[in-house]
């Protein structure tokens, strides 16, 4: 039994999922090594904001999105350094 994206991506806690779902529809024309992988992304919280940050296999960031105060997501076009660093 092989599982599609759409149903594995309904796994994935909340805002991870509605950030892939963002990910997908504005930059789904990337090679399979840019692709974001769905064990190695979360959130994570730095100075008390929330932070959805997607990694593809190798654990490189490839978007970051900060969620907003109304729970929108917001993608960074600078990765916070506390993200980058780790």
């Amino acid at each position: 039994m092989t599982m599609t994206l759409q149903s594995s991506i309904n796994n994935l806690p909340d805002l991870v999922r509605r950030a892939f779902s963002a990910w997908y529809k504005t930059s789904g024309g990337y090679p399979l090594q840019d692709q974001p992988d769905q064990s190695r992304s979360k959130v994570e919280t730095i100075n008390g904001m929330d932070y959805v940050a997607l990694r593809n296999a190798s654990g490189i960031i490839i978007a970051v999105y900060r969620v907003r105060r109304n729970g929108q997501l917001k993608r960074l076009v600078r990765i916070p350094a506390p993200l980058a660093q780790a």
